[in-house]
């Protein structure tokens, strides 16, 4: 687990070093297998907390920026459990204003690994939870066209316009 969490720090440094980086729990998980040598079948949600958990610490201690706010979830691209603000207390922080100290967060990472960045930056989302929610809403947006009813026995007709019960 020292191995991994060692790791951690020059990983995430790298992505901090793109504009508006970020990686994925699952991928992170796999380059520090990858790069330590050491590998686990173990459910990463099992273990990946843990090894995050003393980064934060790591980084005030050497002076950088919070550093778990780069990695985040594959299904959402918001930050999960291994994330810690040393400004707020462990989970008193939840969903949108979670979100905003993330990407606070991250644009301190940015600022501070990244030369690329322009002056002007602001936090966001991560590219992977704009790209989601984008996905939602084209989703809720491609309803289900309204069907016609029949007038004599309220079934669905259908497309053939000729209702199956009443004919």
């Amino acid at each position: 687990m020292d191995a991994w969490t060692d790791a951690t720090i020059p990983v995430l440094s790298r992505v901090a070093e793109r504009p508006y980086g970020h990686i994925t729990y699952k991928d992170l998980a796999e380059e520090l297998q990858r790069t330590t040598g050491y590998r686990t079948r173990t459910l990463l949600g099992n273990w990946i907390g843990r090894v995050l958990e003393p980064v934060i610490g790591s980084c005030l201690d050497q002076g950088l920026p919070p550093l778990t706010s780069l990695v985040v979830h594959t299904s959402t691209g918001d930050v999960g459990d291994g994330y810690h603000n040393p400004q707020h207390p462990y989970r008193s922080l939840s969903g949108d204003r979670l979100e905003a100290v993330a990407a606070a967060d991250r644009l301190a990472c940015y600022r501070f690994f990244c030369p690329d960045l322009p002056a002007d930056a602001e936090p966001r989302p991560t590219s992977l939870h704009s790209e989601i929610e984008e996905s939602r809403r084209r989703s809720a947006a491609a309803t289900r066209p309204e069907r016609q009813v029949c007038d004599q026995c309220f079934m669905e007709v259908p497309r053939t316009g000729v209702c199956d019960n009443c004919g």
